[in-house]
């Protein structure tokens, strides 16, 4: 939206809001063997987004727009795999996973530009931006219902996990 403030200046305002759900399950190798399957890949994902801009006339011979954006996202995901007739379920008893993933960004910017018609020809130009973005996440690897593996085998997840902590890493 443009707002005409009168004075040769105008106030812009773009807005947006995105809201994504995803629930995808995904026969990975082609074949009927589970080789590499996502049984469920769900994922959240909102968006919203505010830019507030205000410049001169472009028809100035000195043009000048100064503005500023916040956005922020919020994801979260689940995916669940499973490939329990891979090679990995054959040599090492590997058959499923899950992990999730949680993630919370934010963005804050403040910018400037500012041009001079020199010349007919020759038009002079600068601008700067300064960008102040947040991220906190938090990912998972483990168990899931509807992964579990069968007698004899384990999950992916749970052979790194005790792997870890046999050489006492545990954390």
């Amino acid at each position: 939206i443009d707002y005409d403030l009168g004075d040769n200046l105008t106030l812009t305002s773009i807005t947006s809001y995105n809201d994504l759900n995803y629930d995808n399950g995904t026969e990975g190798g082609g074949t009927q063997l589970l080789e590499l399957d996502l049984l469920n890949d769900q994922a959240d994902a909102t968006s919203f987004s505010q830019e507030i801009r205000l410049a001169n006339n472009p028809s100035n011979k000195l043009r000048w727009l100064v503005g500023a954006n916040y956005e922020t996202s919020d994801v979260t995901q689940g995916t669940s795999l499973n490939y329990k007739d891979s090679t990995a379920a054959v040599v090492n008893g590997f058959v499923a996973s899950y992990y999730t993933s949680v993630q919370h960004m934010e963005n804050l910017a403040g910018f400037a530009n500012l041009e001079y018609d020199w010349t007919d020809k020759v038009t002079l130009s600068g601008g700067v931006r300064q960008t102040n973005a947040k991220r906190d996440g938090v990912g998972s690897n483990g168990g899931k219902p509807d992964v579990l593996p069968p007698p004899g085998y384990i999950s992916i997840t749970d052979f790194f996990n005790a792997t870890w902590d046999y050489l006492g890493q545990n954390v």
